[in-house]
């Protein structure tokens, strides 16, 4: 009875072994075997553009957001373009594969100010600018802290630090400048 056990279990070891070397996924085709899935998540799939760069050979491939797409094994960068900004990110697709991109989501800001200005909105942690807009009007952005500065006519200026976006709502910020 040991006998037996010993050679089943060896039989299964060696049949492991043995489709591991002829494939990461016995069970695909042949010609699906060099070939992965990117499935890419954006804010807005039906206006957002989505490009897929094969870092190795320069080769470009359109996404479509929500659908699965099959395209060779390999690192990428990952860009798209959506509501007036850029995201990217570097993936490496496996064989037989799925990766997924989720691009994060966006949000809403208006500076509510009886006086004219100009609105400068600073990324927390890079202290970067990250978008200019007249106060009293409604500007996207991804979702994140920021540092907002409200710059007046009169050369005047105010600094909210910590101020939050959050997906899918509009933050409203009230400054009044006597």
């Amino acid at each position: 009875m040991k006998k037996v056990f010993t050679l089943w279990v060896m039989g299964v070891v060696f049949v492991f072994s043995l489709s591991q070397a002829l494939a990461l996924d016995p069970v695909a085709p042949r010609s699906f075997r060099s070939k992965g899935m990117l499935w890419v998540k954006t804010p807005n799939p039906r206006k957002d553009i989505v490009k897929a760069k094969r870092l190795k050979t320069g080769e470009i491939f359109t996404v479509t957001p929500g659908k699965i797409e099959i395209v060779p094994v390999g690192r990428y960068l990952v860009q798209v373009s959506m509501q007036g900004y850029e995201y990217s990110q570097k993936v490496l697709l496996e064989p037989t594969e799925r990766t997924d991109v989720v691009v994060p989501g966006y949000g809403n800001l208006i500076i509510n100010s009886h006086l004219p200005g100009r609105v400068v909105v600073y990324g927390e942690k890079s202290g970067q600018w990250v978008a200019k807009f007249p106060v009293n009007v409604l500007k996207t952005l991804p979702r994140g802290h920021y540092e907002v500065k409200i710059i007046f006519a009169n050369k005047t200026s105010v600094t909210k630090p910590d101020i939050w976006v959050v997906t899918n709502t509009t933050r409203h910020l009230d400054v009044i400048k006597e």
